[in-house]
């Protein structure tokens, strides 16, 4: 009753008809057949039809057994027939060349029929001999599709390649292999998905010409220009030395402060490029902060001093403050705020140049921060513009020359950026207008 119960439920799970009502009809059938055929000669008072009506039983369970059986392996082979149907489908219509390669037939199984199109071999000599793929294949990619093809790998692989087919034509490609795992859950084949990518790396080595060329016109520009400009201030600097007449020294400290101008706009060009391209270099090192700002402050009070501004100083960072930075880029930053304190003011105003910590702002791995602000007490900076003056090629701000390449902030913001740090300008509550920017800073002794 046991085998026969069971033997209807198999049926009914592995019965070829795909309506559930015809299902449980059938298996009932069977249970009931089997179960009247094993017990009922037991209570029909015949003893001698016993053996017969078991023994027919007995056929009737092994019979349906093979049946049972034999249309368990066709459903499924049919299964995975429908399954290979549905992987060819995929395979052909497929954007890229897939690939189904397995290791213990060393041949590839599957093949995109775009593969001749895109590498130039065909699906049967894959079929016949996988390593026919690596053809043409140049460098180190022909060596890692070899080993990916002679043994399963742990994990997905990813790689570019490139595969030459003739002296003038190439093509790039990146592959995405899958390991393929069988019923024993071991690596029985490898998935490969093969993408033509000439066109994004043409655009790359597009974009990487454009960018050499962009920086060869800077340093070509640079180059040319510096020579006539280095005569130019070296013959305005002898004759304003030379000269007496009133008419013919200003016109010539006119020529000598643009030829300046221009050196310092071809500086801050080529610093611009850096910065744009990340191939700027740094040097950090460790610096006590007050001695620092002292010297600096020294610095800027002669600067300061000698174009007729007076100068205040505050600075009240701890001795055992330290910071680590690089110091010449640092020196850049405070130069730029300080020109434009200098262009925004007058003769007889104020320049203040400001330092202190402030330890409640620390960051993760720091013990707060250095916060540096020149302060000026000249026409200060429109409200509107605020936002937009660390922006780069901007121009708002009006200088007393009426010029401005609005590179010296754009470059002040990068390097303090570099640094950790944040930069920002605000308007005084009477008059002028502060640069600020903040550096982090760490105790002596600390690690």
């Amino acid at each position: 009753t046991f085998v026969f119960v069971c033997s209807g439920l198999m049926f009914m799970l592995y019965s070829w008809t795909p309506h559930v009502t015809e299902k449980y009809i059938a298996s009932f059938i069977i249970i009931v057949l089997g179960i009247y055929n094993i017990n009922l000669p037991f209570h029909s008072g015949y003893p001698a039809v016993v053996p017969v009506n078991y023994t027919i039983g007995l056929i009737l369970q092994s019979t349906l057994g093979i049946l049972l059986l034999i249309i368990h392996f066709k459903k499924g082979r049919f299964s995975l027939a429908r399954q290979e149907a549905h992987y060819r489908l995929l395979v052909e219509n497929a954007a890229g060349i897939i690939l189904l390669y397995i290791y213990a037939e060393r041949r590839f199984r599957y093949v995109s029929p775009s593969v001749r199109d895109e590498m130039g071999v065909s699906e049967g000599s894959l079929g016949h001999d996988a390593f026919s793929l690596l053809e043409g294949i140049e460098g180190d990619g022909a060596a890692r599709m070899r080993e990916l093809l002679e043994a399963p790998p742990e994990g997905s692989v990813n790689f570019i390649f490139s595969k030459r087919f003739s002296e003038t034509q190439s093509k790039w490609f990146e592959i995405y292999a899958t390991p393929v795992e069988g019923d024993t859950a071991t690596t029985v084949g490898v998935e490969c998905i093969i993408s033509n990518i000439t066109a994004r790396m043409d655009m790359l080595e597009s974009l990487k010409r454009t960018e050499q060329s962009r920086k060869e016109l800077v340093e070509d520009i640079s180059h040319e220009l510096r020579t006539p400009l280095t005569i130019i201030q070296g013959y305005t600097e002898t004759l304003l030395k030379d000269s007496t007449e009133d008419a013919v020294r200003v016109y010539l400290e006119i020529i000598d402060a643009k030829a300046r101008t221009l050196n310092t706009l071809l500086e801050d060009l080529i610093q611009t490029s850096l910065f744009s391209s990340r191939r700027a270099e740094y040097k950090f090192y460790e610096a006590g902060a007050r001695e620092y700002l002292e010297q600096l402050a020294n610095e800027i009070r002669l600067r300061v001093e000698s174009e007729g501004r007076r100068f205040r100083c505050d600075n009240s960072v701890p001795s055992d403050t330290l910071m680590v930075i690089d110091k010449s880029r640092v020196d850049q930053v405070v130069s730029n705020i300080v020109s434009n304190a200098l262009e925004s003011t007058s003769r007889g105003d104020a320049v203040e140049f400001i330092s202190y910590t402030d330890a409640a702002a620390a960051e993760s791995g720091t013990d707060g921060r250095v916060l540096i602000c020149v302060r000026d007490s000249g026409r200060g900076i429109p409200e509107g513009e605020l936002g937009n003056i660390f922006r780069r090629r901007y121009s708002g701000l009006s200088h007393t020359d009426g010029e401005g390449h609005g590179l010296g902030l754009y470059i002040s913001r990068e390097i303090v950026e570099q640094h950790g740090g944040q930069i920002w300008a605000e308007n005084n509550n009477g008059k002028g207008a502060s640069f600020c920017f903040y550096l982090p800073c760490y105790k002596g002794g600390a690690s």
